[in-house]
């Protein structure tokens, strides 16, 4: 091998190294994320649980590759429902607002053993979809000391997130933190 061969050799390892060392950092970025996510919704049980399992996910070999990949994978969201964790609700734009009903009086009672001070918060029959009660709910959580958040996803579902109100502004820095998502206040536009 000649000069220029092992030169050019020695530079595209180096390149592989490089690019090696930063995807390992934009995991290792991804996966404190979403743990910084989980230790603000769980507590206990649930948050070690969720901790290992994100843990987990990143490093199977699969094709879920970062923290946008793992949050609304197929994987995460039937973990979450089997083992009854309210990490999050993951809801269609069409459900039905009976849905994020449950989801919050559930979190709430589990991740704050708290309760909504009204228990029939709006005429779920009269306002049907999660579009039309989201902010109803979001005034009832706050006089509670809770948040209702969204890591909006750039698609056509809710991903809802309940945190303390005093903790809001750490769930949109670590939502900010994934690629191409963001967080939201429930008084933003979704």
């Amino acid at each position: 091998m000649g000069f220029f061969s092992k030169l050019w050799n020695k530079k595209e390892v180096e390149e592989v190294k490089t690019t090696e060392t930063t995807t390992k950092k934009e995991e290792k970025k991804g996966l404190d994320n979403l743990k910084g996510l989980i230790s603000l919704c769980l507590q206990g049980d649930d948050k070690d649980k969720m901790d290992h399992f994100v843990e987990e996910l990143f490093k199977a070999d699969n094709d879920l590759n970062s923290e946008t990949d793992i949050i609304g994978s197929q994987e995460m969201i039937d973990y979450i429902y089997d083992e009854k964790i309210y990490f999050y609700g993951f809801f269609d734009w069409k459900d039905e607002s009976i849905e994020l009903d449950y989801f919050i009086k559930n979190a709430l009672k589990k991740n704050f053993s708290l309760a909504l001070k009204n228990e029939n918060v709006c005429d779920l029959n009269e306002l049907d979809s999660i579009d039309l009660v989201y902010k109803i709910y979001a005034k009832e959580l706050e006089k509670l000391g809770i948040t209702l958040c969204l890591l909006d996803t750039l698609s056509d579902s809710y991903s809802i997130f309940l945190v303390h109100s005093k903790d809001y502004d750490s769930f949109k820095k670590y939502a900010d933190g994934f690629d191409e998502f963001s967080g939201k206040h429930h008084s933003e536009e979704w």
